[in-house]
């Protein structure tokens, strides 16, 4: 029996990299996962094989209408989630002098605005006592050349200082 037997999680991009690895991991685990990507083709793809434990859902979290949609598809299938682990994000790699106004909307709109919005929208779904992981980067806190708009949404993890206020 795995730590997170029985647990409903939520992972945002799941499709690829630390969120696939990590929804594989929280299905090994015992969770059922509900993997979220706005690649849905990718998404599905990824999920192949993992049975009934992987759940994939195409959802842009950029995107409120696919939050809620989501939100619904937890609340309908599952109830309620144990973990959101909100980790979906994308990076423009520019030399800062560089970088576009549109690369750096939508930058922002996913890794900033995304992360805040999901976390907003599932709230109601997340079981008391639930956890939420936001990815953080090494990016955010050291200065990389043509990182500058990730660096800046990629927040920096502050150390655990006891049970989290009640949102």
């Amino acid at each position: 029996m795995g730590r997170l037997e029985g647990r409903i999680t939520i992972v945002t991009g799941a499709a690829s990299g630390l969120g696939l690895a990590t929804s594989k991991r929280f299905a090994v685990e015992g969770a059922t996962v509900v993997m979220v990507d706005r690649r849905e083709d990718e998404v599905r793809r990824a999920a192949k094989g993992g049975g009934q434990r992987l759940d994939p859902i195409g959802a842009d979290i950029t995107r409120s209408a696919d939050l809620a949609a989501l939100r619904d598809h937890v609340a309908t299938s599952y109830g309620q989630a144990d973990v959101l682990f909100a980790n979906a994000g994308i990076a423009t790699f520019a030399p800062f002098a560089e970088v576009t106004e549109d690369a750096f909307d939508r930058t922002v709109a996913t890794n900033l605005k995304g992360t805040f919005f999901t976390v907003q929208t599932l709230l109601p779904v997340l079981r008391d006592g639930a956890s939420v992981i936001l990815t953080s980067s090494l990016a955010a806190t050291k200065g990389f050349p043509a990182f500058s708009v990730y660096s800046a949404t990629r927040r920096r993890s502050a150390p655990s200082r006891g049970p989290s206020p009640r949102i």
